[in-house]
């Protein structure tokens, strides 16, 4: 599967978890705007990392308003797969 066809998988995915925007993106990254969840962008930024998925705050940074969103590399569907599973599963335990 190419970059684009997991982007688009992606984006579709987890823009499908309640309280998670996420952004159309031409990249190789997706911005999440994570505002809605109940949860900080840290939060799911840690338990990322925990299961070994980096991604980076981007809380008020240059040209991002407002202080949750989180940008998510794109990589292997298989990988993907398994950044949205803990994105919906962070997103369920509130």
């Amino acid at each position: 599967m190419k970059v684009i066809d997991t982007s688009d998988w992606f984006i579709e995915a987890v823009g499908a978890i309640p309280g998670i925007h996420t952004f159309p993106s031409q990249g190789n990254s997706v911005p999440l705007d994570c505002e809605g969840s109940g949860k900080t962008v840290e939060a799911f930024k840690q338990e990322l990392l925990l299961k070994g998925y980096l991604s980076r705050n981007l809380s008020g940074g240059r040209d991002v308003r407002g202080e949750n969103f989180l940008r998510i590399m794109i990589e292997r569907y298989e990988d993907m797969e398994q950044v949205a599973a803990v994105l919906s599963a962070l997103k369920k335990h509130r």
